[in-house]
């Protein structure tokens, strides 16, 4: 019977091959990583829309809400009659608010709120139908690490549409400060980018 007391060199260097390439499959880049966090964060929000849509529903009297916080990067879903309060989440019973950035749930750790155009504010309100309180589609503007992702909302069926990219160009947030631009005053936010004539 042979003993072999050691693996050779070659033994060890074609497992550590093995292993790296492995590795290199299986292991994401930045940018997939990004897109990947784009596309959770708008499944997320349409997820939401369905959610409060259904609470709508089942609740005509006092219907849902999305009220967006860009200046924290997050929204949560409420009810009419108390807009800044969320509702329990009715799985963990904890306030339903969705933090992006950092302080948010893993795979949205670098998705940003980048801009929202929900007809001049920045809530979705539901009626008991189940149709948004605006005449055009709501639109939120998400960024990971600068991949672009755009979630419409239509205003009678409340139906999602998602893009890989911004259909229109607005006015992006400035979480830079607390939401405040660096003179100290609030931006205008949800607004296009094009100025009118003179």
């Amino acid at each position: 019977m042979l003993v072999r007391p050691a693996y050779t060199f070659i033994e060890v260097l074609i497992v550590m091959v093995v292993i790296a390439v492995a590795t290199a499959i299986a292991w994401p880049d930045d940018e997939t990583a990004a897109k990947e966090a784009g596309r959770l964060a708008t499944l997320k929000f349409e997820t939401d829309v369905a959610y409060a849509r259904g609470y709508s529903f089942a609740r005509p009297d006092d219907p849902a809400l999305i009220k967006l916080d860009p200046a924290n990067n997050r929204y949560w879903i409420g009810t009419s009659s108390s807009p800044d309060t969320p509702i329990n989440h009715p799985l963990s019973g904890d306030p339903y608010v969705v933090q992006f950035g950092p302080g948010g749930p893993r795979g949205l750790e670098t998705v940003t709120i980048y801009a929202g155009d929900f007809g001049g504010d920045e809530i979705i309100k539901f009626d008991g139908t189940g149709s948004i309180d605006q005449d055009t589609q709501a639109i939120l503007q998400f960024d990971s690490k600068g991949t672009p992702y755009e979630i419409a909302v239509k205003p009678t069926s409340g139906e999602c549409l998602v893009r890989e990219t911004y259909s229109i160009v607005l006015e992006p947030y400035d979480t830079t400060i607390g939401g405040l631009s660096e003179g100290g005053e609030a931006p205008v936010k949800g607004i296009h980018v094009t100025q009118p004539a003179n």
